[in-house]
């Protein structure tokens, strides 16, 4: 069974303060055992720099406990950030929860 956890930060600007609350959440489904984790940016308009360097840090956080952070919902300038950063190289970026959900599934599934 797959045990996603996903943060959806409440704000139209990811920057530094909503990064504190990213890391909390995170630190919080690591020690839990939790280790596949999904950001929904879908409520996020504007993300400035120390918004991005803050999502980096978390990745490189959950990468080092042998879990996986994944992106979804990006769209406008947080997406054209990420990519003007190339930064979409560095991060698994979904559509939405369910393109997850179905991406982990297929690596789960026993090869024919």
């Amino acid at each position: 069974m797959l045990n996603i956890q996903i943060f959806q930060p409440q704000v139209r600007t990811f920057s530094a303060a909503s990064t504190t609350d990213l890391i909390t959440w995170i630190d919080d489904n690591l020690r839990a055992g939790n280790f596949q984790l999904l950001l929904n940016l879908h409520q996020v308009l504007f993300m400035d720099s120390l918004g991005l360097g803050g999502l980096i840090f978390a990745l490189k956080r959950v990468q080092a406990a042998g879990g996986r952070m994944a992106l979804c919902g990006l769209s406008g300038q947080t997406q054209m950030l990420l990519e003007a950063t190339e930064m979409s190289r560095v991060f698994d970026i979904y559509s939405d929860p369910s393109e997850f959900e179905k991406c982990l599934m297929l690596e789960r599934s026993p090869q024919s």
